[in-house]
Parts: C-alpha cells; structure tokens; sequence
C-alpha cells in the first residue's frame, strides 16, 4: 500500500462512487480499477465516497480523462439511497425491497 502523504497524490472519491468509478474517472480505465484498488488496500467495488486514494499515475487513457473533465461529470455506479427498489447486490437474496 502506498502512503498518500508520501506521494502526494491523490484522487477523491465522490457520492455513489465505488474504487472502479475512480479508475475511470482518474485514469481513464476500468483495467486500471484493479492497480488502483491493490494500491490502495481496497477492493474495485468498495465505496469510494470520501475517500483519498493515492493516483494510477502511468498508463493513462488521456482522451477518456479529458472527456469526463470536458463534460463536467463523474461516474457513480455505487448503490445509493432512493425511493422504490433500492437496488440490487452480488450475494443478495434477490429480495426487492
């Protein structure tokens, strides 16, 4: 695991972020969602929310960064808090609630 105070680098997790939606949107990558999860001491479906996770520094995809930047949005495919069904999970009884 890196120490983030070290590096100096990091990349904050927002509402209904998982590790895997960072890695999208920092690195342009969903293939990067493991390096970046490992470095971290996370796993790439874990809530991202609020969290400082050091940076996937090399092998970037600069194009799909820059779109998300371009477009003012951030991926978020986290379960989060709404009316009707709340949503699935891996492992659930498959219970809609």
């Amino acid at each position: 695991m890196i120490d983030k105070r070290e590096k100096g680098v990091v990349v904050k997790g927002g509402r209904g972020q998982t590790v895997l939606d960072v890695a999208l949107e920092s690195a342009g990558s969903a293939e990067r969602a493991w390096e970046l999860a490992e470095k971290n001491g996370r796993w790439v479906l874990d809530e991202a929310e609020g969290l400082e996770l050091a940076e996937v520094r090399e092998g970037k995809e600069e194009a799909v960064v820059r779109r998300y930047e371009a477009a003012g949005t951030r991926p978020a495919t986290g379960l989060t808090e709404r009316d009707g069904i709340g949503g699935w999970s891996v492992g659930g009884s498959g219970v809609v609630k």
